[in-house]
């Protein structure tokens, strides 16, 4: 059966676009949405078929694992003294210089990360967003923090740069104490992996 995953979709303006979803739609057996105007905007089109069609929050929601949190609350949060952060570069700043403000977020993740190192955390840098050619590579970002960190600190701290398939991203996150994110699919996906999430 054809299942369109959680998505935002339309408006459809053009003839063959709209033309096109009708057809492709129809065959479906259900569509998942993100939010109540994308819905509407596929009712507008008048399916020959109309399949089961919900509104409902973002996709990666969906990936929780049920044992990861079961264990973690029967873990009652004991430590591991270990903290994953995961950043990104961003650019749409309007009071100020993009640049500026990105310095200063780097240099607050340099603070943050010599703070926990000095109460003998481990420092695990990790993104959604990394080790795919055809996508953001935040890891760049990671090595300009890195560079602001004093050398002798580095030795606690992992960077993961290569792409991590998500149930071993999962595995990851549940074995942190807390994961610092800018990413909003690293926030959902530390909270389903029953982690505490200090969002930027």
């Amino acid at each position: 059966p054809l299942i369109f995953y959680t998505q935002s979709m339309g408006p459809f303006v053009k003839q063959t676009s709209i033309n096109r979803m009708k057809r492709v739609l129809s065959k479906s057996k259900m569509i998942l949405f993100r939010d109540k105007k994308s819905l509407q905007h596929i009712i507008n089109l008048n399916l020959e078929h109309r399949p089961a069609m919900y509104v409902v929050p973002d996709a990666a929601f969906a990936l929780g694992n049920p044992k990861l949190l079961i264990q973690r609350n029967n873990d009652n949060f004991k430590k591991h003294m270990k903290v994953a952060i995961s950043v990104r570069e961003w650019q749409s700043f309007q009071s100020k210089s993009p640049e500026i403000v990105m310095q200063a977020y780097r240099e607050s993740i340099a603070t943050a990360v010599i703070h926990l190192i000095k109460q003998n955390y481990t420092i695990y840098f990790l993104s959604t967003c990394q080790g795919l050619p055809e996508y953001d590579n935040d890891a760049e970002e990671v090595a300009k923090i890195i560079n602001l960190i004093p050398t002798k600190h580095h030795k606690n701290i992992t960077n993961f740069a290569d792409y991590i398939p998500i149930p071993q991203l999962l595995s990851i996150l549940h074995d942190m104490d807390m994961i610092i994110s800018t990413r909003l699919h690293m926030c959902i996906l530390s909270l389903i992996s029953g982690t505490p999430v200090f969002p930027i």
